[in-house]
């Protein structure tokens, strides 16, 4: 973890523990938040701990023109490119689903355009690292009870999206940045405690999911295993009983899913194809396939 590293929604949370482990590690980082306040706070207590290896600015995701000037202080701070970004930043909210949008998902896509054309070798940078942080909810779809609220879940999809569509060779290996998921369970952060039903019951919570919530210092030591591990595209998803990289599927699943369709259109007519009808015909296929092999074990005599 001895790099410097740009992470953004540093001043609290998932992010302030980003920053800690890469210090204790070694690094460097430049810390950005919109929090200026807190960030400027948490930056002094870095200092006097590490010595000067911390920095704060100010940055509004939502501002292309801030991200530059987030950019270039961060490359004035370190002396040298960004060596590892951290595209953290994001929030909940019950009703204003359009600031969700805007900062939890168009801000994560100028800031990931922003890395590449710093980082990336085609840009003449030196390559790097891109974290970008996601969600359970980058996989799953049915966690939030309003319109409105679903909207959170959106753009932790669009970060699964992102993250396995820039693991593509042509991307990755071209620019060699690096880019990987952390995608934890509900962490104990003022985020998750606004997503609340009632405001910090967090016992009520783990009750009602059967699940405790996670704390920050768990999540930064599987940042701290995702980087050192990790390879582009990789998700790494941390929930109370595991910590393990999420299977790619979506491209085999889709690819599979088209020829039971095709198989099932011969069968069934030109109706369109349900759901039901391709689970039916690949369970009556992996039936086939083991009796077949049952009787060839049979008759070698095992």
């Amino acid at each position: 973890m001895d790099k410097d590293f740009l992470v953004t929604g540093a001043a609290s949370g998932i992010g302030l523990e980003m920053c800690r482990r890469v210090l204790a590690g070694g690094g460097r980082v430049f810390m950005a938040d919109i929090d200026a306040k807190r960030g400027a706070t948490e930056r002094d207590k870095f200092v006097n701990e590490y010595g000067k290896k911390a920095e704060f600015g100010i940055l509004d995701v939502r501002t292309e023109e801030n991200w530059v000037q987030i950019w270039e202080q961060a490359e004035a701070f370190f002396g040298h490119q960004v060596q590892g970004f951290c595209n953290n930043a994001g929030i909940f909210h019950h009703t204003d689903w359009k600031k969700v949008k805007e900062t939890n998902l168009d801000g994560m896509l100028i800031g990931a355009m922003m890395a590449f054309q710093r980082m990336g070798t085609r840009s003449g940078g030196e390559g790097g690292v891109m974290v970008m942080t996601g969600s359970i909810c980058s996989f799953s779809y049915d966690f939030f009870e309003s319109v409105p609220a679903s909207v959170y879940g959106v753009t932790k999809h669009g970060i699964k999206a992102l993250v396995r569509g820039l693991a593509d060779d042509k991307l990755s290996q071209i620019d060699n940045v690096r880019t990987l998921g952390l995608c934890p369970w509900a962490v104990d952060t003022a985020l998750v405690r606004t997503l609340l039903p009632i405001q910090d019951d967090i016992e009520a919570f783990q009750k009602t999911h059967n699940l405790r919530i996670l704390s920050a210092a768990e999540i930064g030591k599987a940042f701290v295993q995702l980087v050192k591990e990790g390879k582009s595209g990789d998700m790494l998803t941390i929930t109370p009983d595991a910590t393990f990289f999420h299977p790619n599927l979506s491209n085999p699943i889709l690819e599979y899913s088209t020829k039971l369709a095709a198989i099932a259109k011969k069968v069934r007519g030109e109706r369109i194809v349900k759901s039901q009808d391709i689970l039916l015909l690949a369970g009556v296929l992996l039936l086939t396939a083991f009796l077949v092999l049952h009787l060839l074990l049979s008759y070698l005599g095992f």
